[in-house]
């Protein structure tokens, strides 16, 4: 199956220049290098609720150019993972906005992403587990989530 894991917002989010937020899938331990996303901004804007934020699988940068209307990150690009390595995947996210974990859990949902559907899952469910590894690093269990 071909998948993609998009970093969404709860609230609105304001971010000044320099901030970046990183996406990484791991199938046990085992990064999938295709999947890094990579999302830069050089400018200070207000990502609004429900809005893309980061996304797997591609790498962006976000500046004055980017456009005067709402701005939302790049959608995510599918990668192709394999049914037996669901039950282990993970997501690595990395930046350097929200350093805590309370907070990225009120701030965030992932939007995740199928050939032929897609989904948003709160980060604030109960049954989402978000394990808080150093400031600004968290690592979040899909498998449940996926199937």
């Amino acid at each position: 199956m071909n998948l993609g894991i998009e970093l969404i917002t709860e609230t609105t989010l304001t971010l000044i220049s320099d901030h970046q937020f990183r996406l990484e899938l791991y199938s046990g331990n085992v990064l999938l290098p295709i999947s890094v996303g990579n999302d830069v901004y050089n400018l200070t804007c207000n990502i609004l609720p429900h809005k893309v934020v980061a996304a797997t699988g591609r790498r962006a940068s976000y500046d004055i150019g980017t456009g005067l209307g709402p701005l939302e990150a790049k959608p995510a690009k599918l990668v192709p993972v394999n049914a037996e390595e669901l039950p282990e995947l993970t997501l690595k996210v990395l930046n350097n906005k929200v350093l805590d974990q309370a907070e990225f859990k009120q701030y965030f949902a992932l939007r995740i992403v199928s050939d032929n559907k897609a989904w948003d899952i709160p980060l604030a469910r109960p049954d989402v587990k978000v394990y808080w590894t150093s400031r600004g690093e968290f690592i979040i269990p899909l498998g449940h989530l996926i199937n």
